[in-house]
């Protein structure tokens, strides 16, 4: 789930986290590479993406790729309190700000600075054993060419209501198709609810984010 990869010949790790958007902090220790061990500690904020990383033992490298949404800005990107070298690369549905640097022993924080990130997450839970899901499922993802609407297309059973969280809600205008709840300046929720009276057991539902001005300049290759 936390995207680690590691090449032991090339003391190298790959750390691309495809956490869910509303996700602010994770720790994962014990993390060998070679004969170096690394303890990790992802924390994310409205304007930053921290990196606490703990080394012990031999050299090693990391490649961290965190994930952005298609909208968000990179500013910079700092190891220690000096510049590094990084790289927004876009992908199907987001971007990762790419940045490739050798772990110093002990103690090291690389911070990625950001803004303008924003996302939708869905915590499923499965079905009991035997049952049929009646979970909710993203049937498509469509983002404005100025990256100022998002459009979701759901799918979920008649009758039933379900909460989903927003990261960085305070760039909502306005949105269609679901009821805005919980605000706060970090997350928020929305609520989606489907009709019982349809045909379908499984109908669908459109939600549509109007998000506040055009995403600003900023990603592309930085040094």
């Amino acid at each position: 789930m936390f995207g680690l990869e590691v090449d032991a010949a090339k003391k190298t790790l790959t750390f691309a986290p495809p956490v869910p958007a509303d996700w602010t902090s994770f720790h994962v220790g014990n993390v060998r590479v070679g004969d170096a061990v690394l303890n990790l500690r992802y924390r994310k904020t409205l304007t930053e993406i921290t990196l606490e990383v703990t080394r012990t033992g031999g050299e090693c490298t990391i490649d961290f790729r965190p994930a952005l949404s298609p909208r968000a800005s990179v500013l910079g990107a700092e190891l220690n309190g000096q510049r590094v070298e990084y790289r927004a690369a876009a992908h199907q549905g987001d971007q990762h700000v790419e940045t490739r640097f050798a772990v110093p022993q002990g103690a090291s924080t690389l911070r990625i600075h950001v803004k303008n990130d924003f996302g939708v997450s869905y915590a499923s839970t499965l079905p009991p054993l035997g049952a049929t899901s009646r979970g909710l499922r993203v049937i498509s993802e469509t983002w404005s060419g100025e990256r100022d609407r998002l459009e979701l297309e759901f799918t979920g059973a008649a009758g039933k209501g379900y909460e989903m969280a927003v990261w960085n809600p305070g760039q909502i205008e306005s949105v269609e198709g679901a009821q805005l709840v919980k605000k706060d300046g970090e997350a928020a929720k929305i609520q989606v609810q489907f009709p019982a009276t349809t045909s379908d057991t499984y109908p669908h539902r459109k939600v549509v984010f109007h998000l506040a001005g055009k995403r600003s300049a900023g990603t592309g290759e930085k040094r």
